[in-house]
């Protein structure tokens, strides 16, 4: 009898289908190993940043200084 074939699945294939099961579940803020170094982070519906994994921390670093910022704003608005 011979052995079953192994399967050979395209490698954007795979990512995607990855994606849309790890987006199906809806767990935003979750990090996914993505080819090594790059990762895939969920922000919410429709929003997702990806690239390698240095990058990604540096831009949600500033996108938290940003709301940080936004919110110390906000109470001072609310002081006033």
């Amino acid at each position: 009898m011979k052995a079953p074939k192994e399967k050979r699945v395209n490698m954007e294939e795979r990512d995607a289908s990855e994606a849309r099961r790890h987006h199906a579940r809806g767990k935003y803020g979750d990090e996914v190993p993505r080819g090594g170094m790059t990762i895939r982070r969920h922000l919410g519906p429709n929003k997702e940043l990806e690239g390698p994994r240095d990058m990604i921390v540096q831009d949600m670093e500033r996108l938290k200084e940003k709301i940080a910022k936004m919110k110390t704003q906000n109470q001072g608005a609310l002081t006033r």
